[in-house]
């Protein structure tokens, strides 16, 4: 009782593949077509074979077994072309697919023409590594040094405006009417030369370490360019001013 039911079941479902489109006519394409094939019927069962592979419903190795019938049956019929077709399709599935030990060399012969015609295997491309762009080294040095040189150039510029200043007294200090005016010029006179001295050494100390740190800096920026340049008229200004004074 069991058995006729399992059998019933068996065929429900078989039927039921049938009605899923292509399955059951690829199938029977591919089963017609190997019947054509084992009994020499090559013109025949060429059609078949294309129309199962079209179809589809083929399992891995019946697609492979129809494509290698019908490059057999094309170079029997002399299509070379078409059989090069069916070894590049499938070298196109699987690029390590050969073909077996009974092909004959000119089956050997379409396949290697059509491993010829393969697109080259995409080659993963390598990351390069992002090039990290050299940072900018900052530009106080050269900022500070064209500070340092204005700054320096006033300076000096005070200090040779007091040395001129020093020696007026010492015109005063000789040509002084009294003892007094002659004191009061020399002490004057004395003063101005010390500030001269001092600021002027101070000036050259600035112009020497605001050189080292422009040759030092990295390269100026216009910013840093301009701040610098309006440093240093400040310093050549100031000192025109003590001059005058």
């Amino acid at each position: 009782m069991k058995k006729p039911i399992a059998l019933s079941a068996l065929f429900f479902f078989a039927s039921t593949l049938c009605f899923v489109p292509g399955v059951c006519a690829a199938n029977a394409s591919y089963q017609k077509a190997t019947e054509l094939y084992n009994a020499i019927e090559y013109k025949q069962a060429a059609p078949l074979f294309e129309q199962a592979i079209v179809e589809g419903g083929l399992s891995a190795s019946e697609n492979v077994k129809a494509r290698e019938c019908l490059a057999e049956i094309y170079v029997g019929l002399g299509s070379t072309l078409q059989a090069v077709e069916q070894y590049r399709q499938l070298l196109l599935n699987d690029r390590n697919y050969k073909p077996g030990p009974e092909a004959s060399p000119p089956m050997m012969d379409a396949f290697k023409e059509a491993k010829s015609k393969l697109p080259p295997p995409a080659v993963a491309k390598k990351e390069e590594p992002k090039k990290e762009k050299p940072k900018k080294q900052s530009n106080w040095r050269k900022a500070l040094g064209w500070t340092l040189i204005g700054g320096g150039i006033g300076m000096a510029a005070v200090g040779g405006a007091m040395f001129g200043m020093a020696y007026s007294e010492h015109d005063k200090f000789v040509n002084a009417a009294s003892a007094g005016a002659a004191n009061s010029a020399r002490d004057m006179g004395r003063t101005d030369e010390a500030v001269g001295w001092t600021l002027g050494g101070l000036g050259l100390v600035s112009i020497g370490v605001g050189a080292y740190f422009v040759v030092e800096g990295n390269k100026q920026t216009p910013r840093a360019a301009v701040y610098g340049g309006y440093m240093a008229q400040n310093g050549l200004h100031a000192a025109t001013m003590a001059i005058v004074w």
